[in-house]
């Protein structure tokens, strides 16, 4: 790739969840409100519970992706429902337990709410090397925008695009060419970096942006017309493989 490195890149856009957000505490919630929903019927296998409820999540989540992503449902509702279903399979209908299991859930995953220890001095090195940063994230407003406040780094970037505010979900470019427009910045000289093939590296690249894929987990591909202009799996190497400055210290 032939690239200008005088414009190489001035807006950096980046994904919240799994890219930004560190997710793996969210076993730990899961794992934490099946066992108090033990506690309160002794009966029940706490690990039965979390595998019922890892299967209602795999049949639930498809039903509604779009519906969050469109903020037509909050994550309190998305929440309740999957817990209810996890209930009734159970056969327990005691409503005043379930919303008490749904709210101890949705503690305990804000509680979990962390950053990647690779964000932090990121953020800041790319703010040094003079770059616009923009979050373009799916979701519910309210959600969205509370994650990012609960991680402390609601101030780092120059704007933030929610699907839910948007109205347009990754990878339909629409969202991109919001974010696009008013930040007034050219798609030859942005990047945007995220988890998902399908969703980041696909709309942004249909949006005529260059699309990086954070391959945290070094997994191999999953069938997808998506290919990235750019794999890593840190965010340590985004800056490097830029061919941007990189301050050694920043933010520490």
């Amino acid at each position: 790739m032939h690239r200008d490195r005088d414009r190489l890149i001035e807006t950096l856009f980046l994904d919240l969840d799994g890219t930004l957000l560190d997710w793996s505490r969210l076993r730990d919630a899961i794992r934490s409100t099946c066992e108090g929903l033990s506690s309160a019927h002794p009966g029940l296998d706490p690990l039965e519970i979390e595998k019922v409820n890892d299967a209602v999540w795999d049949t639930y989540w498809p039903e509604v992706e779009l519906d969050w992503y469109r903020g037509d449902l909050d994550n309190d509702e998305l929440g309740f429902e999957a817990w209810r279903r996890t209930f009734e399979h159970f056969g327990l209908h005691d409503e005043e337990l379930l919303r008490a299991t749904t709210d101890a859930y949705h503690r305990a995953e804000r509680g979990g709410h962390t950053l990647f220890d690779d964000v932090v001095d990121t953020l800041a090195e790319a703010r040094a090397a003079g770059i616009r940063l923009a979050v373009v994230t799916n979701g519910p407003t309210g959600a969205q925008r509370a994650k990012l406040e609960a991680l402390g780094i609601e101030d780092s970037f120059d704007a933030v695009f929610v699907s839910g505010e948007v109205g347009a979900a990754k990878p339909d470019r629409a969202i991109f060419d919001v974010a696009l427009a008013e930040l007034g910045a050219d798609p030859a000289t942005a990047w945007h970096v995220g988890d998902l093939l399908d969703k980041d590296v696909a709309g942004a690249q249909a949006a005529g942006i260059r699309g990086i894929w954070l391959n945290r987990l070094d997994e191999t591909a999953a069938p997808t017309d998506a290919v990235p202009d750019l794999e890593i799996t840190s965010l340590r190497e985004l800056l490097p493989a830029l061919q941007l400055p990189v301050r050694t210290g920043v933010g520490s």
